[in-house]
């Protein structure tokens, strides 16, 4: 007995209806259909359980076009490290949903492992997210390669060429280029297959899967909010750094124009007795050198800026001028025992002498009984 019009009419339609609810809550991108993130019951073992779905190209790229991997090289060593990973309050969050969530599938804590077919989709997914990356976010694979995937091995998205050296028919050497099979770009043995802190397998795990997203989005927002607060301090320091380097230039340039002024001034006028047989006694010229001179402050009294010397506390009954010898420089000495003056510069003893003893008529020392 054939079934009335309207019943075709109804099936048909509701067939139509399911297929369109379907269409409507299906995320599965073009050539990646919709495929579970599974997980052995054991490690090693055959029961499957399935955890979630895993996240198609796009959906990972979407996750890695995150501001965070968008930053100069540089400003992530402004964030704490753990293992040479990048970490911030807050990251904990990741091994708690992945443990809350396996807890929840009957699935015990040990080692991760993921069903062999479905790591290799989701492996395939990640390199080609990175494979689209390196037009538009080339330094990307950089970023991830130093502060939060340290498993990539180089270019894991690309085949490895080899240059493969052959011979033909009439002898000549052949270069053939081939493309070998590139290094898979997860690693879960890289930290031993656990995902109890912030490292490579947890950050891998919640990148293939897609309900991980939204928490690993809110994990990314917390560490960019900080690296960015972190940046502006870094800046803000950076710039006072260079004004207070400005400020000590600027300083050391006004310390040597007065300098020059200093001792352009004094050049140009006449010297003392006292400073003319100081200046000589010391470096060897009765005007002195603009960063050795000196300059009487007050009667009988001179300063070369380190010291100062009143010449009529000199014992003049014990004062000497005497050649002596320092390593294999020659030096000539005057001192009374308690003062010492030195010059290496080779002048004549007797013309010291007789400046010292000019010195001494202009301004008397103390005189001993020896």
């Amino acid at each position: 007995m054939r079934a009335p019009p309207h019943s075709h009419r109804f099936i048909a339609g509701l067939a139509a209806l399911c297929l369109t609810f379907a269409a409507n809550n299906s995320t599965a991108q073009p050539g990646q259909p919709e495929e579970p993130l599974l997980i052995p019951l054991q490690t090693f073992d055959l029961k499957m359980r399935a955890v979630g779905m895993l996240a198609s190209s796009e959906e990972i790229c979407k996750l890695l076009s995150h501001p965070i991997f968008r930053r100069p090289l540089d400003a992530y060593r402004l964030l704490d490290s753990d293992s040479s990973s990048v970490t911030w309050d807050g990251v904990e969050a990741s091994h708690l949903w992945i443990a809350r969530k396996f807890e929840e599938a009957g699935i015990p804590r040990g080692r991760l492992a993921v069903q062999p077919q479905a790591l290799r989709k989701a492996e395939e997914r990640l390199a080609s997210c990175l494979n689209r990356k390196d037009m538009e976010q080339p330094e990307l694979y950089e970023v991830l390669k130093k502060f939060f995937l340290h498993h990539l091995p180089a270019q894991c998205h690309k085949p490895i060429e080899q240059v493969r050296r052959t011979v033909d028919d009439r002898g000549n050497l052949v270069e053939l280029r081939e493309a070998t099979n590139r290094k898979p770009c997860i690693d879960f043995d890289y930290n031993g297959g656990q995902f109890s802190h912030w490292n490579s397998t947890t950050l891998s795990l919640m990148l293939i899967w897609r309900e991980a997203h939204p928490v690993l989005a809110r994990i990314f927002d917390r560490g960019d909010t900080l690296l960015q607060a972190r940046m502006a301090a870094s800046a803000q320091k950076e710039q006072q750094e260079q004004a207070e380097a400005e400020q000590r230039r600027r300083l050391a340039a006004e310390k040597v124009q007065e300098a020059q002024r200093s001792w352009q001034e004094y050049s140009a006028r006449n010297k003392t007795l006292l400073e003319e047989v100081f200046n000589f006694a010391t470096t060897g010229e009765v005007t002195g050198y603009p960063q050795e001179r000196w300059v009487e402050v007050k009667t009988c009294t001179v300063t070369d800026g380190r010291r100062q010397i009143d010449v009529r506390q000199l014992n003049m009954t014990a004062f000497r001028v005497f050649p002596s010898w320092v390593g294999s420089t020659r030096q000539l000495i005057s001192s009374d025992g308690t003062v010492r003056l030195a010059t290496s510069k080779q002048i004549p003893m007797d013309r010291l002498q007789n400046a010292w003893a000019l010195a001494f008529r202009s301004c008397p020392g103390v005189r001993s009984r020896f």
